[in-house]
């Protein structure tokens, strides 16, 4: 893919979601890097909630799998990875302070989430908030951001819709490889089942004191 033409930041339709695209060799190192994650510590079946165990729902994890069914590995962006951490805090600031300015403080851990044929995850909202520790208040999810990081002719279906309120119909997320979409973590949106191959991104939400 020849990224020549294409422009880092172009504006959508609509004011809930933004988009970059990250040049391919960038993507690559990325994909380097995490792959060695992978050899080291494989994948992990998703939850809907990480501090909720499996065992929250039956045994066999149907009701689970009927929200939710995919792969995926938690990193901690403060042990390692700084400098991917630092590219994507830089563009969350800067499209954050020209289109949103939410009160973000920092980033929760990076997702790298992989869906395989069958696998998804249907309609679901981000926003939620939580304890940050028992000395602090409460803090909330406010920006989601996707990292596309496979190929999209490596897969097919995957693909992310965002549901607006009052925008006609349902905004596609760009599948092509380096995308990076940020959107409003209260909207809801959904991976379509993968029917051929496998598509992997980069998941992590920007985060701050909970909504007033």
């Amino acid at each position: 893919m020849n990224n020549t033409n294409v422009p880092l930041f172009y504006k959508t339709c609509n004011i809930f979601t933004n988009k970059l695209q990250l040049p391919d060799k960038l993507i690559e190192l990325i994909i380097e890097e995490l792959t060695n994650d992978i050899e080291k510590e494989p994948l992990s079946r998703g939850r809907i909630r990480p501090d909720l165990p499996l065992n929250t729902f039956d045994e066999q994890g149907e009701e689970f799998k009927s929200i939710r069914d995919c792969e995926l590995l938690w990193i901690n962006p403060l042990d390692k990875h700084g400098w991917i951490t630092g590219l994507i805090w830089y563009h969350i600031m800067s499209i954050n302070d020209y289109w949103y300015n939410y009160d973000i403080r920092q980033l929760e851990n990076l997702q790298l989430t992989s869906y395989s044929k069958g696998e998804y995850y249907n309609w679901h909202v981000d926003s939620h908030h939580q304890l940050e520790s028992p000395e602090q208040p409460l803090v909330e999810r406010k920006l989601t951001v996707s990292l596309q990081l496979s190929d999209e002719n490596d897969y097919e279906g995957g693909e992310l819709q965002i549901l607006h309120p009052g925008y006609k119909g349902l905004e596609k997320a760009p599948k092509g490889k380096g995308t990076l979409t940020i959107f409003d973590s209260r909207l809801a949106h959904r991976v379509k089942p993968i029917t051929k191959g496998k598509r992997l991104s980069l998941i992590c939400w920007a985060v701050g004191p909970g909504w007033r």
